[in-house]
This record gives C-alpha cells, sequence and structure tokens, in this order.
C-alpha cells in the first residue's frame, strides 16, 4: 500500500529514524542503520536523524536525561515529564532547555516532509523519543509514529509505549522485516496494518499482529547502512559496529539476553568477511567493534573468520564482548594476527559458588588461565564484575577483591555494576530459589494514567536477599570499583583503544 501525493499521484512514504538522547556517541548507531538498509532495498527514501551526538558534549544535561528516563527521581517525574497535563513538576534550567530542543527537532523532522518517523528505543533514551513523539503528533496528527528497540520488549515498556497516545506502532522483536511490512501497509496516512511481529494504536484499539518467527539465517539481511550519519562526529577515531551473531549461547540467571534474542543464531565466516570488507572500502575504516553478546559463542565460526581475514590479508583491528569458555592459546595467537586488540570477559565474580549459582558453566581457575594467553597474546584484557549477587556472601565478594588483587596485572580495565533484577529474568521469576525478596514501586497517578501506567516495569532497585541487603551492595560495588582503580586505573573497554 502507498500514500496517495495531491493530484493523485501515487508515492511511497518517506521515512526518518530517529535516535534520541542519551546513548553511546563513540561510534555509530548501528539499529537504524540495519533499519535503513532494509528499507531502501525495497525501494523506501529513509534517512537517519541521530540526535543523541548532537548532544555529545553536553555533559550534564546527557545525565539529567538518563537519570529521568531511568525513573532515578521517581516515576511521576518521568510521567509529568511526559504527561505535564496531568502531572505537574518543578521547572528547572534543565527541563526548559529540554523543551527547547525537543521544539527545535521535532520542528526540524516536520519541516523535511517525513511522513514515518521511526524512533530506537532503549533504556536511556525513552524520555526524549517519548517527547519527540508526543510534540509531533500535537503538530501533525497525521505524521506515523513508530517505536522500537531494546526497550519495546513487552517485558520491558513497549505495551506502555503503545498506550501513551502518540505512538501508533511499536515492533516487538527484529525489526528489519517488520519496518518494512509496517510502512508498506501505510494507506492513505490513515494508519498502519497490525504486521505480524508489532502492535498497533487505531483510534484508541490497541491490536496486536501474530508473532514474527526469527530471522533464520542472518546472511540474508543486507548490510547496515551508515551513508547518511556524520561519521566523522563519533569519537576521536571512527570505529564502526558490527553484529556477527544474534543472541548468547549461555543463560545466566541475572541476563535477559537470552530473553530478548530467544535463540543463538549467526552469520556465515564469509558473510562476516565480507561485511568487514564492505564497510573498509566504502568508508576507509579499520577499527571495529562487535556488538555480538558474545564473540565466541561459536569458537570455530570464529577461527574461521580469522583465517579469512589473514588469507586475504585484509587490515582491520577488531574486539568485543566474549566469555572465557573455548578460548585456547592458539585460537588467541590466531584471533591477534587477525587484527583482535581487545576483549571484554564477564568474569562477573571470583567465588565458585556464586559463579555456579549464576549459571555461567565455568571454573575460576579456567578463568584466570584464559586472562593469561590473552594479555599473552597482545590482546588487551578488559573484565565486568557484578556485586551483590543475592547468595553472595561476605566471603564469597573476598574472593573476588582477593582474585583482582592477584591478577591485575592481567586486567588492563574493568567495569564494576551492582546486581540489578529485571523482568523475565531466573532472578525475577524464581525469586524463591535464591531466598530473593522484590519490592515492587507503587505508582500513584491520577485516573486517566492509571491504566497506562500498569504497564510499566515497577520494580525496585531495593530488593534485598539472606546474604545481601540494598545498602551492602551498594558498599560492595564501591569497595570493588575503589580496590580496582586504584590497582589498575580506570578505563574504558571501548575508547581509546590502541589499535596498532
Amino acid at each position: 500500500m502507498v500514500l496517495l501525493a495531491r493530484g493523485g499521484k501515487i508515492k511511497k512514504p518517506k521515512i526518518a529514524l530517529v535516535i534520541a538522547p542519551v546513548w553511546d556517541t563513540d561510534l555509530p548507531p548501528i539499529a537504524p542503520a540495519y533499519l535503513t538498509a532494509s528499507l531502501q532495498k525495497e525501494g523506501f527514501n529513509a534517512d537517519i536523524i541521530d540526535f543523541n551526538v548532537r548532544l555529545k558534549e553536553k555533559k550534564a544535561l546527557r545525565k539529567k536525561i538518563m537519570e529521568w528516563s531511568q525513573y532515578v527521581h521517581g516515576y511521576n517525574f518521568f510521567l509529568g515529564l511526559v504527561f505535564p497535563e496531568y502531572l505537574t513538576i518543578e521547572e528547572n534550567n534543565f527541563t526548559r532547555e529540554i523543551e527547547g530542543l525537543v521544539r527545535q527537532w521535532a520542528g526540524e523532522i516536520l519541516d523535511s516532509g517525513y511522513n514515518v518517523i521511526g524512533f530506537t528505543i532503549y533504556n536511556s533514551s525513552a524520555l526524549l523519543s517519548l517527547l519527540l513523539a508526543r510534540r509531533i503528533k500535537q503538530e501533525s496528527e497525521k505524521t506515523l509514529i513508530v517505536f522500537g528497540g531494546p526497550d519495546c520488549a513487552r517485558w520491558m515498556r513497549g505495551d506502555f509505549f503503545i498506550r501513551t497516545g502518540f505512538v501508533d506502532a511499536v515492533v516487538l522483536g527484529e525489526g528489519e522485516a517488520t519496518i518494512v511490512e509496517l510502512t508498506d501497509s501505510v494507506d492513505g496516512g490513515e494508519g498502519f496494518d497490525a504486521v505480524p511481529g508489532s502492535v498497533i494504536n487505531r483510534r484508541g484499539e490497541i491490536i496486536y499482529g501474530r508473532d514474527r518467527p526469527l530471522i533464520k539465517d542472518l546472511d540474508t539481511i543486507p548490510f547496515p547502512t551508515f551513508d547518511r550519519l556524520p561519521i566523522a562526529s563519533y569519537g576521536n577515531e571512527t570505529i564502526f559496529p558490527i553484529l556477527t551473531s544474534r543472541g548468547c549461547t549461555m543463560n545466566c540467571s541475572f541476563c535477559n539476553e537470552q530473553v530478548y534474542w530467544n535463540k543463538y543464531r549467526e552469520r556465515s565466516p564469509i558473510n562476516v568477511f565480507n561485511e568487514f570488507k564492505y564497510q573498509k572500502e566504502r568508508h576507509g575504516v579499520f577499527h571495529f567493534r562487535t556488538n555480538d553478546s558474545l564473540i565466541n559463542g561459536n569458537v570455530k565460526r570464529l577461527g574461521k573468520i580469522c583465517d579469512l581475514i589473514i588469507e586475504n590479508e585484509l587490515e582491520v583491528y577488531w574486539g568485543g564482548y566474549a566469555r572465557t569458555g573455548g578460548m585456547t592459546p592458539e585460537l588467541l595467537a590466531k584471533m591477534y594476527e587477525a587484527g583482535c586488540r581487545y576483549l571484554l570477559y564477564g568474569i562477573d565474580s571470583a567465588s565458585q559458588p556464586v559463579i555456579d549459582r549464576m549459571n555461567k558453566r565455568t571454573k575460576i581457575e579456567d578463568m584466570q588461565k584464559v586472562l593469561e594467553w590473552t594479555k599473552k597474546a597482545g590482546i588487551l584484557v578488559h573484565t565486568c564484575w557484578i556485586t551483590g549477587f543475592p547468595t553472595e556472601r561476605q566471603e564469597d565478594f573476598e574472593a573476588s577483591v582477593k582474585f583482582i588483587k592477584e591478577n591485575a596485572n592481567l586486567i588492563d580495565s574493568f567495569v564494576v555494576v551492582p546486581c540489578r533484577i529485571k523482568e523475565s529474568i531466573d532472578l525475577y521469576n524464581n525469586p524463591e530459589d535464591y531466598n530473593l525478596v522484590i519490592d515492587k514501586v507503587e505508582i500513584d497517578v491520577p485516573e486517566p494514567l492509571a491504566d497506562m501506567v500498569k504497564y510499566l516495569p515497577t520494580l525496585s532497585e531495593n530488593w534485598r536477599s539472606n546474604e545481601v541487603t540494598n545498602e551492602e551492595r551498594k558498599r560492595r560495588t564501591k569497595v570493588l570499583t575503589d580496590l580496582a582503580r586504584d590497582l589498575i586505573g580506570e578505563g574504558s573497554y571501548y575508547r581509546g583503544m590502541p589499535f596498532e
């Protein structure tokens, strides 16, 4: 189906894919680049507008936006920004600056004549996306708004977004096929059809499409297109994202990657190699960051990708998330030869009882060996740690402290995060298995919002277990962060990587 232009001439919708603040600004966003490639393949005119990177230097404002998106100041503050007609919040310089930006950006979108506006929604970008969608709808009711991305899963905020009144459709899973079918269903500007993988709001009626099967063959998806992005605006050096697989081979009790992607799928080695080559030739880029949940979900495939890079003498440098399982000195040496320069390992804890309850299916001594092998291969070692897992006793925490002290020479940088409970993960689904008590937030709002907010995830950060209280979790996070900083120094696994 198509839009009718004046005089009866038929045309396809003009689409803008928007990234609102805040999200990573160190490399171009891969999600809208994939969607743009799929839309363009089907003949649609699609552009990417990255408002997020425009606020790159406004650190204080970015921090506020992230806090408000993640309810740091409470649900009512978040809702008051989105629905000021129902909830009153106190204005300040930040809220006034945001109001001005939203007005400016909405005008820019509408002046460009876009018929369909798609937003990629992350937890930290939800607020600005909602404010932009609201403003666009106020000024142009016929303009159609689509939300998609990680925060749009039904167990996240997808069911909430579709009920706000200014979102016409929400993509509930993989977006490449769904966005094409949604856009193709537009008829005369009257709205979308509920295609598989979507939910629509048609004049107040919420209609769910059928579940969409996962894309079986990832090689059929066009390479992401970054042509219309301000490449020079991202980072001090150009780094491109690349996604070689979707999903995770593991099912850790604290993680929702398996829930979100459902099943691990991978691209063929030759398809991955061809994208490295294509992006390098098209954009002159040498450096890549893999966006995979883990780069070594299939170590044989990883080895074949490395073989292709080495055999064809393709000069590229890359790194990404990995688990220690399956790594060998030989594979790591091959990875270095193929351009791998850093790996981020999810160590999470150095206590075997905690590791077992996390369902990581690995041994502490094996992790230590892999750190040694990785360092010896010349690859930078970056580690992630989780503090305050529900079954983490004081002696378990001290085991992590001891491990960091003894292996500081093997670790180049670190990330320390407190254990968080998310809807859909095993900690949430089976709290009794972890002696876990999860508080829920009661949201008191005026009646017009009451039905809508029941679709918001309302888990409190103040969960507790027999072993860990909220305050103890915060204390352990600070202790481990301070220790790692003193021994290793601060760092980030993808900023300022020495890619030579």
